[in-house]
């Protein structure tokens, strides 16, 4: 094999090699996992007011407040089976609970104690907050916790 051939193909491997890695970068960064932090997201001016004597929002809209411990954006969180988060609703607090995930496209989501099974694609109010499950992903094997994205609204 010619030098040129040789590094033509060195080349080629290089540049494949680099696709793979940014591929799995990609995938590793838009996967949902658990934050390192919690944060307070608050869709609505604010006034002050105390909340479970450890942060101070409220809204003057009904849409609602998310004050959590698992990933969320524009009311859409991310939930692993025993995880809650607190939700705050026209000053009416909510502890919201992925209690389950029972197969590919059902969840049992408890909302202060009551608990609804939900179907993907399915929305509906528990006990006046509304949620939306939006995608369950459903992981079978022991040692590995299943989790769901929901909207709520």
């Amino acid at each position: 094999m010619s030098v040129k051939k040789l590094v033509n193909f060195l080349l080629i491997l290089f540049v494949i090699v680099l696709f793979i890695i940014l591929a799995i970068l990609i995938d590793i960064l838009t996967f949902p996992s658990r934050p390192i932090m919690t944060t307070t997201v608050a869709i609505a001016p604010t006034t002050t007011t105390t909340i479970r004597e450890t942060t101070t929002t409220t809204t003057t809209t009904t849409r609602p407040v998310i004050i959590h411990k698992s990933y969320c954006k524009n009311n859409k969180c991310w939930l692993y089976e025993g995880e809650s988060l607190d939700v705050v609703e026209d000053d009416i607090e909510y502890l919201v609970t992925l209690k389950g995930v029972v197969d590919d496209d059902t969840a049992v989501i408890d909302v202060d104690g009551e608990s609804e099974m939900f179907n993907q694609g399915e929305d509906r109010r528990v006990k006046g907050l509304g949620i939306y499950l939006m995608e369950v992903f459903y992981l079978p094997k022991e040692g590995q916790v299943s989790f769901v994205q929901i909207q709520l609204y």
